[in-house]
């Protein structure tokens, strides 16, 4: 293990530890915003790095640009061949997988380094679409002929899931995702039903009850995720699922006949989206024991944000979605970054500019440093190896710093000069890869 994936592991064990079981289920979240092109968003995958993969488009475009963001900056993938694409998922080492219409073929694609590469259909197809690579770099999808076949990729070769499964098994006709133990989420062929794909075995997911069932993502355990009908009747609804170890379970809505779930991480967490009621709009949900509880009521409501998808979670915690930020062009896609809440930071005291004012920050482990940062402006600044946590701050700057008692206190002593009268901040705690809420206080 290299020194930085050592650190990194470290920081993550401390963060869960820290959060406990319990805090899961009371998690708070910051949201700040990434950066888009103005026109439609789509957000797919999100790695322990903090990269995130998706599409943008610009106003005007017909079709979306393959993009990625890193360190919470956009980047539109360029390249000879690549258009109407997006990114399906980006592994833990920066390579990213996807699909690109390629002089009016559809093309996988693996892109890495700046250097863009399309990878082959099956023999005899003239399509292919990636959408799943694990921390080996195999890479999963479809390849289409006559009819479309789960492909796989691996170095230079392709080859034909279904030819891989035992003799007698149920057809696939895509693989969705991979996990690092090559289990593979799947979609079958002949009935619409979501399945799991591992040594040889393909196994059928079955339904709620309904006529079909589709699979979105698969844990490291071979957990699996989706939506499925969970009635027999034409509009009786799709909802959420969950399948564990042979068990598929309805998780629920927000009140409406429809939910879906895009992704689950390696701690259980799931989230996806869910509307509200018939004639409402959806909203994004996060999955806690099974129950779906709506992210808007986890933010601050005065962030002014709507959270409509959640769309990709991490095994930091960290969730990317898309929504309608405070005044947006765009409502529907501005895409964001949640993150997890460790950390209670008190409102200043006195509260006024021209003396120092102290601030309090519990829920530190003893000891730790910790350090306030202020900004004028919501934005997004990710530190080295937090897993994509960010401070929502534009450009943030270190304004104090303390060190926690044995009760896991720090107190800040905080100069504010008479010029910043009347002027509103934000203000925010971090300790290594804990971080508080964003406390705005006009002084």
């Amino acid at each position: 293990m290299d020194a930085r994936l050592q650190r990194n592991t470290v920081f993550l064990c401390m963060v869960l530890a820290l959060w406990g079981a319990a805090a899961w289920g009371g998690a708070t979240y910051s949201v700040a915003p990434l950066p888009s092109a103005g026109g439609v968003t789509e957000i797919h995958d999100l790695n322990d790095r903090g990269d995130v993969g998706g599409a943008v488009a610009m106003p005007g475009d017909v079709y979306g640009r393959a993009a990625l963001w890193r360190r919470g900056r956009l980047q539109v993938l360029t390249g000879e061949g690549i258009s109407g694409a997006f990114v399906a998922q980006v592994n833990e080492a920066g390579v990213a997988v996807g699909r690109t219409d390629s002089g009016g073929d559809l093309r996988a694609f693996r892109w890495f380094g700046g250097r863009l590469e399309l990878l082959a259909p099956l023999s005899g197809d003239f399509a292919a679409g990636a959408s799943g690579i694990n921390r080996a770099g195999v890479i999963v999808g479809h390849s289409t002929g006559s009819l479309p076949r789960p492909a796989a990729w691996a170095g230079d070769a392709v080859f034909d899931l279904n030819e891989l499964a035992h003799p007698g098994s149920l057809a696939m006709r895509e693989a969705v995702g991979i996990n690092d133990r090559n289990g593979i989420s799947c979609n079958l062929q002949d009935r619409q039903h979501a399945c799991l794909f591992q040594r040889g075995t393909v196994i059928d997911l079955g339904t709620l009850g309904g006529a079909f069932s589709e699979a979105s993502a698969i844990d490291g355990e071979g957990r699996i995720v989706g939506h499925s009908a969970v009635s027999p009747e034409f509009g009786g609804g799709t909802h959420a699922f969950l399948w564990d170890r042979g068990t598929m379970t309805d998780l629920g809505t927000l009140g409406s006949d429809f939910s879906y779930a895009h992704d689950i991480n390696d701690r259980g967490q799931i989230v996806g989206t869910s509307w509200l009621g018939a004639g409402t709009d959806r909203h994004a949900v996060l999955w806690l024991d099974l129950q779906p509880v709506d992210l808007n009521a986890r933010i601050p409501a005065a962030s002014g944000w709507i959270l409509m998808s959640a769309d990709a979670v991490n095994d930091w915690g960290v969730i990317a979605g898309l929504g309608t930020a405070p005044g947006s062009n765009n409502p529907g896609n501005d895409p964001f970054l949640l993150t997890p809440v460790d950390l209670v930071l008190e409102q200043p005291q006195p509260g006024r500019a021209g003396v120092i004012n102290t601030l309090q920050v519990s829920g530190l482990p003893a000891g730790a440093h910790v350090v306030l940062y202020r900004d004028d402006m919501e934005g997004l600044s990710m530190p080295d190896g937090c897993g994509g946590r960010s401070l929502a701050l534009a450009a943030p700057r270190a304004v104090a710093s303390a060190v926690a008692d044995g009760q896991g206190l720090a107190v800040f002593e905080l100069p504010v000069p008479a010029a910043l009268a009347g002027r509103t901040v934000r203000l925010q705690a971090l300790a290594d890869c804990l971080f508080s809420d964003v406390l705005v206080h006009t002084f």
